[in-house]
């Protein structure tokens, strides 16, 4: 018998038994939820009901919370993130993630970002929001729950503004300021999911600025109105002006990749540079910025219409 205490308050069931037993499969929780072997003041109950405190759990005898895995991480992996805190107090951080790290392990990684954290500073630290894997920048990360669902509710209810930086390969049109494009997450028969423009897909808006323009490439910034999956991606790729080194959404993702690779590059160049948004303890507004990465110097010097 698990009895819910106010800090637990209103967290899904299933979330709530992810993180309590982080060692038991996904499958096997929510098929415990489903067939009644999990319940709330003995009653079943849907993986999606919120915990009240007070609330008694009850889960299967062979449960059994499990240890925090511990992960070899050096001295130096310690120094690196802590180099890349951008904003840190009592209630929340938030880091300049490197692109190419998960924000949580699975897929093939033992651990993320997050794991990475709770590690050095503790078990309590939870992700506020997620970034794609391949793109680096501001990433928040709460130390209490309390600022956890104030900053979640103003991410769901969109008071945060997000710039990010990108470079695309091809000449940005001058009039494509603002991209209004329906996106629909669509299953392949591959099984892998990708989003694309869907007219009965949800409403999509980017603002796009360019920064500069080479006879082959464009930097852009972009301020998304809204957050769909891999929106900047595909509103650039739908105008045949690709991210350079999306291996999902470019047409031209081979010659691309050989052209990056030959040059010691392995990214996309896609950068969450900015959040803006409302301390959820003092409403005082937060502005942090993550600076470019280096291989936004390295790529203005290699020219990607070499054939």
């Amino acid at each position: 018998m698990i009895h819910i205490s106010p800090e637990s308050q209103f967290q899904r069931l299933d979330n709530f038994l992810l993180k309590r037993f982080k060692d038991i499969p996904k499958a096997l929780i929510y098929k415990l939820i489903r067939s009644g072997q999990v319940r709330v003041n003995s009653k079943r109950i849907e993986p999606s009901y919120k915990l009240y405190a007070g609330d008694i759990v009850r889960t299967p005898p062979f449960l059994k919370q499990t240890e925090k895995k511990t992960l070899n991480l050096s001295d130096e992996s310690k120094s690196n993130f802590e180099k890349s805190i951008l904003f840190e107090d009592k209630y929340f951080l938030c880091i300049n993630k490197p692109s190419g790290q998960a924000v949580h392990g699975g897929s093939g990684m033992s651990f993320g970002t997050i794991e990475q954290a709770r590690h050095f500073f503790g078990n309590h630290l939870e992700l506020v929001h997620r970034l794609d894997r391949d793109t680096s920048g501001c990433l928040v990360i709460s130390k209490r729950r309390v600022a956890l669902r104030k900053l979640q509710d103003d991410w769901k209810n969109r008071k945060v503004h997000k710039a990010y930086s990108l470079v695309v390969n091809g000449i940005w049109s001058n009039k494509l300021k603002k991209v209004d494009l329906p996106l629909k997450k669509e299953l392949l028969a591959s099984g892998q999911h990708l989003v694309r423009v869907n007219p009965s897909g949800k409403q999509s808006i980017t603002k796009f600025t360019i920064v500069k323009q080479q006879s082959d490439k464009t930097f852009l910034t972009a301020k998304l109105i809204t957050g769909r999956t891999h929106q900047i991606r595909i509103h650039t790729s739908y105008y045949n002006c690709p991210i350079i080194g999306d291996k999902n959404y470019s047409k031209i993702m081979n010659k691309i990749e050989y052209i990056l690779d030959k040059n010691g590059i392995n990214r996309l160049f896609l950068h969450a540079s900015r959040l803006d948004f409302t301390h959820p303890m003092t409403d005082e507004p937060i502005s942090v910025e993550a600076p470019l990465p280096i291989e936004w110097d390295k790529v203005k010097y290699i020219n990607f219409d070499s054939k």
